[in-house]
């Protein structure tokens, strides 16, 4: 009983890792209170990804959570913020692993995007497309 106990939970490992492994990723940026938090999208099973987004900036605000595609061209991204706040956040797909969404956390508007080259993506969050670039090391 043991061993296949054991054997059951060294599958299940083994098959997180493959799936991480093979998601597709991608960048993922998003503005709420005036900050803006950069990170990473991505889908590990068909239709069920996550997310993973943070500021560069002392507060540090970072928010994660799933992401499920609801449709051909929309779905749903719903995190869970290091404030006490989560966010609902409907976006519509622009391509493969290409999207923008808006949602609200308490009075302020959630933008959010993925997969979008800063050129693109600087508009839908209000930004210029110079400060959706990686902070140099």
């Amino acid at each position: 009983m043991l061993l296949l106990a054991t054997l059951a939970s060294g599958c299940a490992l083994i098959d997180d890792t493959v799936l991480n492994a093979t998601a597709s990723r991608t960048q993922a940026s998003a503005v709420v209170y005036g900050q803006l938090l950069r990170g990473v999208a991505y889908y590990t099973q068909g239709r069920v990804g996550q997310v993973h987004l943070k500021t560069d900036e002392a507060s540090q605000l970072a928010c994660a959570g799933t992401m499920t595609l609801t449709g051909t061209q929309q779905g749903v991204a719903q995190m869970n913020c290091s404030n006490g706040q989560s966010v609902e956040v409907p976006f519509t797909l622009l391509g493969p692993l290409r999207a923008t969404g808006r949602g609200r956390m308490g009075n302020a508007d959630f933008l959010f995007t993925y997969g979008l080259p800063p050129e693109q993506a600087g508009p839908f969050l209000g930004l210029p497309a110079y400060r959706l670039l990686p902070p140099e090391s």
